[in-house]
């Protein structure tokens, strides 16, 4: 039976500029009546005046659908409020929730709920034009749920097409390529790698970009086997490379730079040198196919790419990809000022934040502050210290920001990564530079109102660690002043700044590594402030816990006072009774408080004698976790500790004592 073009849904495919068009036959009632114009999906143009497809200028390749007819009042009602409830006037954050009330529910819906819900109750004058909308409305929500809802989605309509013998319904690529775009941006890695077989399943459909880029999106987006999802990644690219097709055919599934950087997220969730490289080759294949295909837009190089690159290399452990990561971002700032890329590409706040964050970790790796790597970059670049290249970029974002670059706006989260470098670099001086940057901090918050760059918890803490680590005269008192700032500032309101637990522990830890007199009993004094406040509070965030009590008692074994010995073991009593008749499991004594308990006896002007020494060995036994390799290790380093002691005494029977309780942690 030949139908006519006015009751006929007329299916248009831009393959690379070359048009197919197919004419699905339906007997639907509606059919004659979809759409008053032409309607695309996804990149292209409609042609004024014709019921022809043309590709838009970028390239755009895909499926478009097209219905050559006359819209009734209620297809055109239909289209009109689905519209409306897709506006993203209608949206809000995590899916949205329209103004509308439905009766049904008695609540507001979500914006793709009620697309969905107005979509299956007017199903007769539906297409899969609209289908695909709502499809892509779940993609783009934040609700749990939306990569089922969709999935059920689009299983319904297939089956309603089916059944009904309505192909202007069936779910295409389009829809289909919405479904993957939903898993992907969930990470759904297997179900994004479902879907795209199924598609290739599809009589007279083939996968275009939309659909490789989607599923490779999925993989860098997934939290799983990143390993394997790189070398997947890989494989869909040189699948798109390798195209064996004609060329209209090829052209779909070209590669762009959507997919290259796609799978240079990929080898940079995967980690380490090999990948960071193959990374930097993908980029530099890209920089020569732009350059080739005289600097086509759909393979321009963008920051995204270049960013993606430079962090897999300032993410390497140890700071070994410190060198490459600085070398591209010079890369970067020669192309903005050369223009390069059509301007595409500037250094971003993204890319000085790798990079500081790179020159932190490489500042605790190392205190010498020399990438550690396979040699390739064992200089000291520059002879710049880890810390003082951190706040060189931190002073070269400021420096552009001043001059108008918003997209290098320094963040709190900059400034705290900042005085963490100084915070582990042991360099002098250090600590002053890590408070003098939470200072500058506090004082732009409060002459410009900008949230944006003001001192959280974070911000103390970094600073207070910095002063911890210090060691220098007086340190400790600048750690605690800090500590006593943070309280006044939240108790005038400021929930920004509220101390924790760490808050309170590096202070102890002040006191522990800068010793003296006075030192154990200061750090007392503040564990008698934590276990106050968290009694009166419940607050688990100041609950102490074992490297609180654990602190404490090295403060006093640093003390050096006479009965430092009986002050540190009192500590370690009252663990065992918070433990044991409290029920509190942060109490639980362990291996790295009854050392600091020997060291105080040791240090202690009254010594430790052999039956204390092995008291408090059996004590230790009691609490050893056998199946931690690790507290076995402490345990051990616990005994050589009592044996050396011991040894001053000349106690031989004693020493053979605490072998054999050695031997019984052993084979127990």
């Amino acid at each position: 039976m030949k139908f006519p073009v006015a009751t006929a849904a007329v299916l248009s495919v831009s393959l690379g500029g070359a048009g197919v068009t197919a004419f699905a036959p339906t007997t639907h009632k509606h059919a004659a009546s979809r759409c008053s114009t032409a309607i695309c999906i996804g990149g292209g143009r409609t042609v004024s005046g014709s019921n022809s497809y043309a590709p838009s200028s970028g390239g755009s390749t895909g499926t478009s659908l097209l219905y050559a007819s006359t819209a009734t009042p209620e297809t055109r009602q239909f289209t009109k409020e689905l519209k409306n409830i897709l506006s993203p006037r209608n949206h809000r954050r995590g899916g949205g929730n329209s103004k509308r009330q439905t009766k049904q529910r008695g609540s507001k819906l979500s914006q793709p709920e009620e697309a969905e819900g107005y979509l299956l109750a007017n199903l007769d004058r539906a297409d899969v034009i609209s289908v695909t909308k709502v499809v892509g409305a779940w993609a783009r929500s934040r609700d749990r749920k939306a990569a089922a809802r969709a999935e059920e989605l689009v299983s319904r309509i297939t089956a309603v097409a089916a059944a009904e013998r309505r192909d202007e319904l069936r779910p295409n690529a389009y829809t289909y390529n919405a479904l993957i775009n939903c898993f992907a941006r969930r990470g759904m890695a297997d179900k994004a790698e479902e879907y795209l077989a199924i598609v290739r399943g599809l009589p007279g459909v083939k996968v275009d970009a939309v659909t490789y880029n989607s599923v490779i999106n999925a993989h860098a987006t997934s939290r799983r086997n990143k390993r394997g999802g790189a070398d997947r990644a890989l494989e869909l690219l040189d699948e798109m490379k390798s195209s064996d097709d004609d060329d209209a055919a090829a052209a779909a599934v070209r590669p762009d730079s959507i997919t290259y950087g796609s799978v240079v997220k990929c080898l940079t969730n995967a980690g380490g040198r090999a990948n960071a490289e193959a990374a930097e080759e993908l980029l530099h294949e890209l920089e020569r196919l732009y350059e080739a295909s005289g600097q086509d837009e759909r393979l321009a190089p963008n920051t995204i790419i270049y960013n993606s690159v430079l962090d897999a290399f300032a993410s390497i452990r140890g700071g070994g990809g410190i060198a490459r990561a600085e070398a591209i971002l010079d890369r970067m700032e020669d192309l903005r000022a050369d223009g390069g890329t059509d301007g595409g590409v500037s250094p971003d706040a993204f890319t000085f934040s790798s990079l500081i964050k790179a020159w932190t970790s490489a500042s605790s790796a190392n205190k010498k502050n020399k990438p550690a790597d396979d040699g390739a970059e064992s200089s000291d670049l520059l002879g710049r210290s880890a810390a003082e290249r951190a706040q060189q970029l931190l002073d070269r974002m400021e420096g552009l920001y001043r001059d108008g670059d918003d997209n290098v706006k320094p963040t709190t989260v900059v400034y705290n990564s900042v005085m963490a470098a100084w915070a582990k670099s042991g360099e002098a001086g250090s600590a002053e530079r890590a408070e003098d940057l939470l200072a500058r901090m506090q004082q732009m918050a409060k002459t410009s109102g900008d949230a944006s760059v003001r001192a959280d918890t974070i911000s103390f803490n970094s600073a207070i660690d910095a002063w911890a680590r210090a060691e220098e005269y007086g340190s400790a008192e600048r750690a605690e002043n800090l500590l006593n700032s943070m309280e006044r500032q939240y108790i005038g309101g400021d929930e920004a700044v509220k101390p924790d637990i760490r808050s309170f522990n590096s202070c102890i830890n002040a006191w522990s590594r800068t010793g003296g007199p006075g030192a154990g009993l200061r750090a007392e004094q503040l564990l008698d402030r934590i276990e106050a406040l968290y009694e009166e509070t419940g607050d688990d965030d100041v609950k102490p816990t074992q490297i609180t009590y654990a602190s404490v008692i090295n403060a006093h074994a640093k003390s050096f006072k006479k009965g430092c010995g009986e002050l540190a073991e009192a500590i370690l009593d009252h663990m065992e009774e918070r433990y044991e008749e409290d029920g509190m499991v942060e109490a639980r004594p362990n291996t790295v408080a009854f050392n600091a308990v020997l060291k105080a006896w040791q240090n202690s002007e009254v010594g430790l004698s052999p039956p204390r020494a092995e008291g408090l060995l059996m004590r230790m036994l009691e609490y050893v976790d056998k199946n931690n390799g690790k507290d076995v290790v402490d345990a051990n380093n616990t005994f050589d500790l009592a044996v050396k002691i011991l040894d001053a005494s000349y106690d031989r029977d004693a020493i053979e004592r605490v072998e054999a309780l050695r031997t019984r942690l052993e084979h127990e």
